[in-house]
């Protein structure tokens, strides 16, 4: 073969060859060539034919002997001893370790974390044996650990058989060598004797061969090490929390008649029932997720070539010990429960307030017996109201016309009936009227009456409200007297002409003139609640159309009349006006109230006054509403939020110990442990009381209960028959479609109707956890009001008062907390509220569905941070006054001072912590981490208790090194707690498509349209796509774009349309076709291509994701992960054309390259920056790799846009990139400056990888340059 090189050409390129690709920024150091003449030789041949050489057959590596046809002496028995003084067998731990968990085989042993560790220990034979023991242990007796393993063996056996066929005999040698090593161990381990034994043992338990050379107490160390081992593999096993949980259920009837205080203590037959039951049950599911488990491993060694047959014995020994386990662990869990007896059971608290109610009764009943004349009016007035709303029937009477019964379920009856007439339908409105609710209203209202008999009494319980000239008070004293002067009678002589004492108590509590907080502190005394007190004026509705005024002012004075709006009930009515009211009020705000606009109010009226308009309003509303449901429907959301929930949980109850800790803390509240504990005790410990608790106390406020339970995840649910105050996301009215009637109810709306429901019922798990979570908050935080009072909740509770003890300001208080844990309250900055009322009531939820979320966790991260403790230092005084007695009272201000405290004191240190190398945790971007066991996990999914302090952590660290180089999406994202997904979708769509050059602007809107609605429409499949995360086998992951070549702009719309929904439909069909053997996934995609490694990337068993909530990748190799502290990010190596196929074809060869040169390179910039005697020589290598990965960039790009050309253009590019590495930075360098310095000759002062002159030119510099 005739070479085209030169004898000095050939010289040059043996010289190069010799840095073996080491890269260095400058020239001056000479380099001697160490390759001999074949090698040289070669090398130019290779050049010559655009690196195309000539192979020698390879050598490949033995194939795998399976455990039945190795010879008798390797089948026989083996000690500790054995394997610990094998170095072969040594030799394999280090090698799969590599494989497995990314271990160097040059690390040490590990003191927790077995193979998967940092290596904290020395690399002996003996810690390395103990780290494979105790990996062994977890792959035999945890699910989690057995499916991990099951799927490393697998692909590497799929990678065997890929490199073998493609030819690649380098990368199939180091497979085949990681699974034989695997392979290996398992089959020696197996030969390992038993700890128990029945024959040959040791004082009848121990086999004397599993210890032979041990002295007594290695191997008493030895025997606590396994058994310990199998315990912590067993109880961290999710089938032993699954039997916990089946056996919990055995005991659950006990347990619920305990707390129902239906027995005191159970009996010894019942525990002992409730034990067995619950250890049966335990061991017979551990027994068969263990026996199962051991199946799927063997059957994977086989595959694999470990084994050749299946051994029926070791899936027997499996269950056995999973029985054992599993019912040892269940019977544990059901005496303990059981013995936990409830602080304050339901029948305690049930009895004690039938007993109050009695008593209040009887007090009525005195109140009526002793009222003179006024008094029996109203008795009477009352009686013949009820008559004639709902009917005689309604009231029983004796002979004197005293009532001595109501008929409640009557009177429900007829309201229901009176409100469905005039279309109202909210439960709220109601009546549930019943004898022992009517004696105690009357008698409240007497009392009430009684105030205003003369001004002496007004002025005594200063029922007047005060305030203005003596003039203004003494009109309103005449007003209030004349509210309270007897009922007026009609001159018809007939009782329903006569006024009705609902419509004079509706007068009363919407009078402006009257202080209410005496009359609802009578109302606390006889018992009556809000809902009662409403029930009693539903009788107004006999009067035309007052029904209107009663559901639209009434219910809200009832919930508010005798106390102040919480700043977040303000927030929430402010919420409730749509997209123009907020946009106008976001632009007052912006301006700080120097534009003024009712634009956007305009806007949306002539948007609701027309139909056309109203019926696409209403329609999108209620579609993009069930979207965004859609979009939380999934069991890994709630797993996720359940895990985020756990740290916040610890934040807030550290929180509160600092908010009420003497000097620095509110001197308004009271320090108490227990308090400070409260949510953790109500959320976990017996969430049973807390739920029987916040319903009795739930049901005394209506607006409270609606207020709690109004909607989970910022998307309002159709939970009506669950929670009748639960708003419906039904939002459309079918006489606004434009088809008849008839149609849209049985067509479009009953749809909607239906996928509603099927949206509402894959939401249970999050409605699950967020109820939860919103009632131990809300308990806990009624309990520490208490306390600040004095008091303690369950003494209130037991004392049946708790409506005078609790008042609705408490309520409102602890219902903010509730909402304010779970992101469910309205944001605090005006500027954030209307911004959020704007993207909600808009298509801007396409981008950002929860935008509440982001703004909470915008609010959450300058609270919980240095920001929020001098804020709070500010507020209360401290900053200012110089001295704490002159703190100002601001309760805000003092939970503000104490997040603020925990933020900086805790949060951030664990955010350095957390991104600190030295500690093994960081991955190779600021957000993600890694668990130890070579899987890496993006940190955001957990949100705002993690997300921030990452971000800060990493931040801090880069500062050190001289890094700190963050985008603006990425301090986005880590404030907001978002990874801005949908945001990122849409900026990147319009990217991509305005770099679509061959795309005319009519096609470019209809592929950016296709691909942001298909991006939308995944929304609404997401409950049933969520399959895809029960897979149990890792899955390649395929890249779903296609090259932009449409005809018109309908094909591109449709184009891209599919692009978002093929890339969650073709996993779900995998998925289908995996589980029942079918053949519905379009395998004719290609593989995605991850630049950064030459792997094809993966979704590591996306079942982990259902434990964990995050989907789990493979961590990068090492010098990815110091190229990701330096800053670089997954983006940074990405090729960027129109063409996705070209783009693939540049990802692979950079991958390529920066896997054969990148650890050099980084090897020599360190060098370079330490001979240059730099502060941070971290900064100088980041600019080193900066221009050396750009180079990489161009040139694959280059070459991958010629790839399928035979230009002489794509030869001077090869051989341009054969030379090394060093060369070519170099070359670039000279390149640029001479460009620069030549403008007119060059015509551009950037290197154009696809002209030959240029190419020609460098190629001709590389090659002619003295690199030193």
């Amino acid at each position: 073969m005739a070479l085209n090189l030169t004898q000095e050409e050939i010289d040059k390129l043996a010289e190069e060859a010799s840095n073996d690709g080491t890269v260095v920024p400058s020239t001056g150091v000479s380099v001697q060539p160490n390759l001999s003449n074949i090698e040289i030789e070669k090398l130019a041949i290779e050049a010559d034919n655009d690196g195309v050489v000539e192979e020698e057959t390879p050598i490949l590596e033995s194939p795998i002997v399976a455990l039945e046809d190795r010879p008798p002496e390797e089948k026989t028995q083996l000690s500790q001893r054995d394997i610990e003084n094998s170095e072969e067998f040594v030799n394999n731990i280090k090698i799969y370790r590599e494989a497995r968990y990314g271990t160097k085989q040059t690390a040490g042993a590990d003191l927790f974390q077995g193979l998967g560790g940092k290596g904290v220990l020395e690399a002996t034979n003996v810690n390395l044996v103990d780290d494979w023991l105790d990996n062994y242990r977890f792959t035999t007796g945890n699910e989690i650990n057995a499916l991990e393993e099951r799927d490393f063996l697998q692909n590497l056996a799929k990678k065997a058989e890929k490199y073998k066929a493609e030819g690649d005999t380098e990368n199939f040698n180091k497979t085949q060598k990681a699974l034989k090593a695997s392979a290996m161990l398992y089959q020696d381990t197996e030969r390992l004797a038993p700890i128990f034994g029945w024959n040959n043992t040791v004082g009848g338990i121990f086999s004397k061969k599993r210890f032979e050379g041990m002295s007594a107490a290695e191997s008493a160390k030895e025997i606590i090490d396994a058994v310990g081992g199998h315990i912590a593999a067993g109880f961290s096993s999710p089938s032993s929390i699954f039997s916990v949980g089946a056996s919990k259920f055995l005991f659950s009837g006990i347990r619920k008649k305990l707390i129902a205080g239906a027995i005191t203590k159970p009996t010894t037959m019942q525990t002992t029932k409730a034990v067995v039951g619950s250890a049966a049950t335990g061991a017979t599911i551990d027994g068969a997720a263990a026996g199962y488990l051991d199946t799927i491993v063997q059957g994977t060694e086989i595959e694999a070539g470990v084994r050749k047959n299946y051994d029926k014995n070791r899936t027997f020994m499996a269950m056995g010990v999973g029985a054992l386990l599993g019912g040892g662990t269940s019977a544990l869990g059901a005496r303990s429960t059981i013995k936990a007896k409830p602080v304050l059971t339901k029948a305690e608290m049930e009895n004690t307030v039938k007993k109050v109610d009695a008593e209040r009764v009887a007090e009525a009943k005195k109140t009526i017996a002793k009222s003179k004349q006024q008094g029996k009016a109203i008795i009477q007035a009352y009686r013949d109201e009820l008559k004639g709303t709902y009917g005689e029937g309604a009231v029983r009477t004796d002979a004197l016309g005293n009532v001595i019964g109501i008929d409640r379920e009557l009177i429900k009856k007829k309201g229901r009936e009176l409100l469905k007439e005039q279309g109202i339908t909210t439960e709220v409105s109601e009546p549930a009227i019943n004898f022992s609710m009517y004696q105690r209203t009357m008698g409240a209202v007497i009392d009430i009456f009684n105030l205003g008999k003369d001004k002496k009494t007004l002025r005594e319980f200063q029922i007047v409200k005060k305030g203005g000239t003596a003039k203004e008070f003494a009109e309103r004293e005449k007003r209030v007297l004349k509210l309270f002067q007897p009922l007026r009678v009609s001159k018809s002589g007939k009782r329903r002409d006569n006024e009705k004492i609902s419509e004079r108590v509706f007068n009363i509590i919407r009078s402006p003139d009257i202080n209410l907080d005496i009359p609802y502190q009578i109302l606390a005394k006889y018992g009556v609640t809000s809902r009662e007190w409403a029930a009693m004026l539903f009788a107004e509705v006999s009067r035309a159309g007052s029904i209107l005024a009663y559901q639209g002012v009434a219910s809200r004075a009832l919930a508010f009349a005798n106390r102040t709006k919480t700043a977040q009930e303000l927030a929430e009515e402010e919420a409730e006006v749509g997209f123009g009211a907020a946009a106008d009020s976001f632009i007052g705000t912006a301006t700080l109230g120097e534009v003024k606009t009712d634009i956007g109010k305009k806007f949306s009226k002539a948007v609701d006054e027309s139909d056309a308009g109203s019926t696409f309003s209403s329609f999108f509303k209620r579609l993009n509403n069930i979207r965004r449901g859609g979009l939380v429907s999934g069991l890994v959301t709630a797993i996720r939020n359940n895990i985020a929930q756990f740290p916040r949980m610890t934040w807030d109850t550290l929180i509160h110990a600092v908010e009420t800790t003497p000097i620095i803390g509110n001197p308004e509240k009271k320090f108490s442990i227990s308090s400070s504990m409260a949510q953790i005790k109500h959320t976990f410990y017996d969430p049973e009381q807390a739920v029987h608790m916040s319903n009795m106390l739930l049901e005394l406020y209506d607006k409270q209960n609606a207020r709690i339970w109004n909607q989970f995840m910022e998307v309002k649910g159709t939970s009506r028959k669950k929670n009748p105050h639960t708003e419906t996301l039904s939002g459309v009215d079918p006489k606004y479609l434009s088809m008849p009637r008839a149609i849209a109810e049985k067509g479009v709306t009953k749809g909607l109707d239906v996928w509603e429901r099927v949206v509402f019922t894959f939401n249970v798990f999050n409605r699950w956890q967020e109820s939860l979570y919103r009632r131990g908050a809300m308990m806990a935080d009624l309990e520490r009001q208490l306390v600040d009072q004095g008091k303690d909740l369950n003494t209130v509770m037991k004392g049946g008062r708790f409506n005078e003890e609790i008042s609705e300001d408490m309520m409102a208080k602890a219902v903010d907390y509730a909402l304010e844990f779970t992101y469910g309250a309205e944001p605090k900055l005006k500027i954030f509220r209307d911004l959020n009322n704007m993207i909600t009531n808009s298509p801007f939820t396409l981008a950002i569905p929860f935008p509440r979320f982001m703004f909470k966790a915008i609010e959450m991260a300058y609270n919980y941070n240095v920001t929020g403790l001098a804020t709070g230092l500010f507020k209360t005084g401290f900053l200012t006054s110089g001295r704490i007695g002159k703190r100002k009272a601001n309760e805000a201000g003092y939970r503000q001072l104490a997040e603020g405290v925990v933020g900086s004191a805790v949060l951030l240190p664990l955010g350095y912590l957390l991104r600190d190398p030295e500690l093994g945790a960081p991955g190779s971007e600021w957000n993600k981490l890694v668990d130890g066991t070579g899987k890496e996990f993006d940190a955001r999914v957990y949100g705002p208790p993690l997300v921030p302090y990452l971000f800060l952590g990493e931040y801090l660290h880069r500062i050190n090194r001289g890094t700190d180089n963050f985008s603006s999406k990425e301090f986005a994202e880590a404030i907001t707690g978002t990874n801005f997904r949908n945001v990122g979708s849409i900026h990147n769509v319009i990217t991509d498509i305005v770099e679509m050059d061959n795309l005319d602007e009519l096609n470019k809107w209809g592929a950016g349209a296709g691909r942001i609605l298909g991006d939308a429409s995944v929304g609404f499949l997401q409950p049933i796509l969520q399959a895809t995360d029960f897979k149990s086998q890792t899955e390649l992951k395929r890249d779903y774009k296609e090259d932009p070549t449409y005809a018109d702009g309908v094909e591109a719309f449709l184009g891209e349309f599919f692009v978002p929904i093929n890339r969650r439909i073709q996993p779900f069909l995998e998925t289908v076709d995996d589980y029942f053997g079918t053949e519905y996934e379009d395998k004719d995609f290609p593989y995605s291509v991850d630049p950064r490694v030459t792997d094809i990337p993966e979704r590591l068993v996306p079942i982990m994701k259902t434990f964990f909530g995050a989907t789990m990748n493979r961590v990068p190799p090492e010098y990815i992960m110091k190229l990701g502290q330096l800053g670089f990010t997954y983006k940074d190596f990405m090729a960027k054309s129109p063409f996705p196929t070209i783009n693939r074809r540049a990802n692979t060869d950079t991958a390529l390259r920066i896997a054969q040169e990148m650890p050099n390179a980084l090897a020599t910039f360190y060098q370079d920056a330490r001979d240059m005697k730099v502060e941070k020589p971290d900064a100088v290598v980041a600019g080193f790799v900066d221009k050396y990965l750009k180079n990489i960039r161009r040139e694959s790009l280059a070459e991958a846009m010629m790839a399928d050309e035979g230009s002489d253009t794509m030869m001077y590019l090869r051989r341009y990139r054969s030379l090394p590495a060093r060369s070519r930075i170099a070359v670039v360098q000279m390149m640029e400056a001479q460009m620069r310095n030549n403008p007119n000759l060059y015509g551009t002062t950037t290197i154009d990888y696809q002209n030959k002159e240029h190419l020609a030119e460098m190629l001709e510099m590389g090659r002619n340059m003295d690199v030193r």
